[in-house]
């Protein structure tokens, strides 16, 4: 139980805007869905936008200086880093976000609830997952691409594990969020996190 409140709260975080957090005015929920546990790191193409891993820090660094337009940086409420990046091409949203809770990227058709995006102009690589997947795919071509199969409007694909550290345990978190709408891929989320375990 534990485990589903933190990472509620880590979407949570990750999907609030900085500004209004303290307020929770507005918050993008998302529900897990179909959720489907494997017993290995998800696949390491899965967690990469561009070609780099969201758990780079040149990731963050080059969206930090090349897009600074679409670049916030700033805490919540409870005093947790949160950095992220909202933009928009061709009809897709992306928001990268970075924090204390760790990285995350979401694909999305729908304009973000809680994010102020602007429209990237410049060539950006990042627009791209190594998932493979793509906005308004279909339920059989996103099984064919995961090598899993997807049935339900949503699915969280979801891997655990408790790391041995020299100081404490950290317990670490990956997960691939799937959305349908009319049978059309609508968004899709990565997640890679970390966090404290006693």
């Amino acid at each position: 139980m534990n485990r589903i409140l933190s990472i509620y709260l880590l979407i949570l975080c990750i999907f609030a805007p900085l500004n209004l957090l303290a307020e929770h005015d507005c918050i993008d929920e998302r529900e897990y869905g179909h959720q489907v546990t494997v017993e290995k790191n998800l696949p390491k193409n899965w967690l990469t936008i561009g070609g780099i891993l969201i758990n780079d820090s040149r990731l963050h660094n080059i969206l930090r200086t090349k897009y600074a337009k679409n670049y916030t940086t700033g805490k919540d409420h409870e005093g947790f880093t949160i950095d992220h990046f909202c933009g928009f091409k061709n009809g897709i949203y992306l928001v990268i976000s970075n924090g204390d809770f760790g990285p995350s990227a979401e694909f999305s058709k729908e304009t973000p609830k809680c994010f102020p995006c602007k429209h990237v102009k410049e060539e950006m690589p990042y627009f791209i997952s190594g998932t493979g997947l793509k906005i308004g795919q279909d339920k059989k071509t996103a099984s064919s691409i995961l090598r899993y199969e997807i049935d339900n409007d949503i699915t969280s694909i979801s891997f655990e594990e408790i790391e041995t550290g020299k100081t404490h345990n950290i317990w670490h978190s990956q997960t691939l969020r799937i959305e349908f709408r009319d049978n059309k891929l609508l968004r899709f989320s990565i997640y890679d996190s970390r966090e404290n375990y006693n």
